[in-house]
């Protein structure tokens, strides 16, 4: 009678262990897929947050561009105001359009306007390299996103694989 007892306890205790075991993989494969599944959510919400900040600062460097070209176009006129008064003071007849005051004046115009245009230009392209690295953090959120999505559905199924596998060595024991 004793070793019946003792073998319907063995069996019990080992019934017990089985299950726990699985119980014990089934919360892993649980929690690894959680984990994977968040990891990729907050990797997608940085990546959203530095594509966001990347077009704050486009926004803002077109708008310094205005600014500056702006600037450049208020000095270039205060400067051939000067030269004006300088010419004239002079004598130098800033009327006559084939004289050399107005060759002065048409060059400072012409190169200052080329200063101007290259002051739009330049916070143009920075504008663009920073519309590009919001691009391509919009895309690293969508990869983040998928990657936590694969990588939850990969812990799930390796989880249950590894169940399965401890589920049938306990039906065979």
């Amino acid at each position: 009678m004793c070793v019946i007892t003792t073998a319907v306890a063995g069996t019990t205790t080992a019934a017990v262990l089985a299950n726990t075991a699985i119980a014990s993989s089934i919360l892993a494969a649980g929690l690894s897929a959680y984990g994977s599944y968040q990891s990729g959510k907050a990797q997608a919400a940085q990546a959203e947050f530095q594509a966001k900040q990347a077009n704050a600062n486009a926004k803002a460097a077109l708008e310094e561009g205005r600014v500056a070209e702006a600037q450049q176009r208020r000095k270039v006129a205060q400067t051939m105001g000067t030269q004006r008064a300088s010419l004239a003071a002079s004598g130098a007849d800033i009327s006559d359009m084939n004289s050399s005051a107005q060759n002065i004046l048409g060059d400072t115009a012409q190169w200052g306007d080329y200063d101007a245009r290259m002051i739009r230009y330049n916070s143009e392209m920075q504008a663009w390299n920073y519309q590009n690295q919001g691009t391509q953090y919009a895309a690293q959120a969508k990869q983040a996103s998928r990657a936590g999505a694969i990588g939850a559905g990969t812990s799930l199924l390796q989880g249950a694989s590894q169940v399965a596998g401890q589920w049938y060595n306990y039906k065979k024991a």
